[in-house]
C-alpha cells in the first residue's frame, strides 16, 4: 500500500509547502512506499564530467552530464 505523504519529500520526509522554502523547484514523485513531492536536494546529480551537483541533467554516453557539458546541447 502507498502512502500519500502530503507535501512531504519521498526521499527525505522535509516540508515542500508554500512557505518551506523548498516549494518552487519541488516535482511530484513516488516510490514503491510513498507518494508526494521530491525536494530540490533530493533530487540532486552528480555531473560525471565536471563533477558539480546539478539538477537539470541528460545522458550522454551512458554517463549523466549536466547541460553545460552535454555535447549534444
Amino acid at each position: 500500500m502507498i502512502i500519500d505523504v502530503g507535501d512531504k519529500c519521498v526521499e527525505c520526509k522535509n516540508d515542500t509547502s508554500f512557505g518551506s522554502g523548498r516549494f518552487v523547484n519541488r516535482i511530484p514523485a513516488g516510490n514503491d512506499e510513498f507518494d508526494g513531492y521530491l525536494c530540490t536536494e533530493c533530487r540532486l546529480m552528480t555531473c560525471e564530467i565536471c563533477n558539480e551537483e546539478v539538477v537539470e541533467y541528460g545522458g550522454y554516453n551512458n554517463m549523466i552530464v549536466c547541460d553545460d557539458c552535454n555535447p549534444e546541447e
